[in-house]
């Protein structure tokens, strides 16, 4: 059972953080248990006034976000929590429980668990999506909106950034990595080899520093490492053919959307979902795409802060709405 405590006016649980790894230290740790889903496991760092939500990567966990966003903390708190199925939540054995609305509604529960009014929402890649259905579903819940390089706004982006020049080396030695299945003992070698391809179809950009990521990106069980990728295949498959601007179009939510330039593909990838959003800017920062943090950590952290802030950052952009092709 959790122990429950009161920090910066939120309702959180067992002050767990003897022995973190991370450069700022969480205040809270725990799992939101419910009795209709599985446990989501939580951390809470800062207890400023201002309170984010931030949802990972698809098939990964919290961990690789913390020591990245953590510059965020000032005046903030920043809650993170690993999506169901996923890092240290709950293992989901029944893959009807696994789903993109699913990881959606999960987002509600993190809300209502820490009764919040309402929250920012700081997502990347299949979080960003999660995020940003989320804003459009569930309105007058979300103040602000942070994507970070996400994943494709619709299904034919999906094969479009196939094309992305890339670090073919790298690729090379990944597709020799690939198993079909790992064992427990395999997994946290398989990771730190192999993880860029969690992020498939986008080919690991040159500057991506794949060691010194691997360490933070790969640390969870071992067990979900295993099952990470057919998480990931569940969830994305039941998307289908997906579209999301008829949702997002409606969404006056404030929203930055940040990615690195260097590549024309995903920077239109990533400028189509501001196109889609009614107040919504781009923000182009030094590569490696993917993980804009990456290039320019404080360049990354002052822009960020800045429009969680409540403004724009210095060089974002407000692109035209999208507007279909007519034939």
């Amino acid at each position: 059972m959790l122990k429950t405590v009161i920090v910066g006016g939120l309702l959180l649980g067992s002050l767990a953080c003897a022995g973190a790894s991370w450069k700022q230290s969480a205040v809270a740790e725990g799992q939101i248990e419910r009795p209709d889903g599985p446990s989501l496991f939580f951390r809470v760092f800062g207890t400023g006034a201002d309170t984010a939500i931030v949802l990972h990567g698809g098939s990964l966990h919290q961990g690789y976000l913390i020591d990245p966003l953590t510059p965020l903390l000032a005046g903030r708190t920043l809650i993170f929590y690993d999506q169901r199925g996923r890092g240290n939540s709950a293992a989901v054995a029944d893959t009807s429980q696994l789903s993109f609305g699913a990881d959606v509604s999960d987002v509600e529960a993190v809300r209502v668990h820490f009764k919040l009014e309402r929250a920012a929402l700081v997502g990347h890649h299949w979080g960003a999506a999660v995020a940003a259905i989320y804003a459009a579903r569930y309105p007058g819940r979300v103040s602000r909106l942070l994507l970070l390089s996400p994943f494709p706004v619709i299904y034919s982006w999906f094969y479009e950034l196939n094309a992305v020049p890339a670090d073919s080396a790298k690729y090379r030695q990944l597709l020799a990595d690939l198993k079909p299945e790992v064992t427990v003992d395999q997994a946290p070698v398989y990771c730190g080899r192999a993880w860029p391809v969690f992020f498939s179809p986008i080919r690991p950009d040159v500057g991506t520093p794949y060691d010194e990521m691997a360490r933070a990106v790969c640390d969870f069980p071992a067990d979900r490492i295993v099952t990470s990728q057919r998480t990931t295949r569940v969830v994305q498959r039941s998307l289908g053919q997906w579209v999301f601007r008829p949702e997002l179009n409606p969404v006056d939510v404030p929203t930055l959307v940040i990615e690195a330039s260097g590549s024309p593909l995903v920077e239109e990838a990533a400028t189509r979902w501001a196109q889609h959003l009614a107040d919504a800017r781009v923000l182009l920062v030094p590569p490696p795409y993917l993980f804009p943090w990456v290039g320019d950590p404080t360049g990354f952290a002052d822009a960020a802060t800045a429009f969680l802030s409540g403004g724009w950052p210095a060089g974002s952009v407000r692109p035209e709405r999208w507007v279909p092709p007519s034939f």
